[in-house]
């Protein structure tokens, strides 16, 4: 964000990576600006020239990395960036670190009491009790790590929910009724 009281003609970015993270992975995600990028060794530097960037006007860029090997759960690589408007001093980002976990366990896999569809979906997603007296109590969203993406208390046979605002991947939906408890895998495209 630009914090200042005048437009940002030329903004650039520095991101020194972490000793863990493999810098000849970087793969470009989505930026919100036309750039340059240039790499040396561990550092990544996005140009984004003459993008005038008003007071208050946001931008970003996102990229995927790789750790290198070695990594252990419960290891942490933190990450913060630069931000230069103009000639102004740096802007540093607050700090982004991933933690790695152990990966989502899924005990009942396949064998549902529970319709799901449809699967692949790009929005809303339909799960219903195979059995209509059956509730469903709750259904809580997964991503592929296992972090929680959505809870939802539901005491209903059938409900939908929304994945229109998640990025295209792999879900998982654990889905809770009196007599039965699924995890239920979901594509998002």
């Amino acid at each position: 964000e630009n914090t200042g009281t005048y437009p940002a003609e030329n903004v650039k970015i520095t991101d020194i990576l972490n000793a863990k993270l493999d810098e000849t992975s970087v793969k470009m995600i989505n930026a919100s600006h036309s750039y340059t990028l240039n790499r040396g060794g561990n550092t990544l530097n996005w140009n984004l020239n003459g993008i005038d960037l008003a007071p208050s006007g946001k931008g970003q860029v996102t990229f995927q990395i790789k750790p290198k090997p070695g990594y252990a759960i419960g290891d942490i690589i933190p990450n913060t960036a630069s931000i230069y408007f103009d000639f102004n001093p740096a802007i540093i980002t607050n700090t982004f670190t991933t933690e790695f976990v152990t990966s989502l366990s899924v005990s009942e896999f396949g064998n549902s009491s529970f319709l799901v569809y449809p699967n692949p979906t790009k929005g809303f997603v339909n799960i219903s009790s195979k059995d209509s007296s059956y509730l469903i109590d709750t259904v809580i969203v997964n991503d592929i790590l296992g972090k929680t993406i959505q809870t939802r208390t539901i005491n209903s046979a059938s409900t939908t929910i929304d994945f229109s605002d998640l990025s295209s991947g792999i879900y998982f939906a654990k889905v809770k009724s009196d007599n039965s408890e699924s995890v239920i895998k979901i594509v998002k495209q």
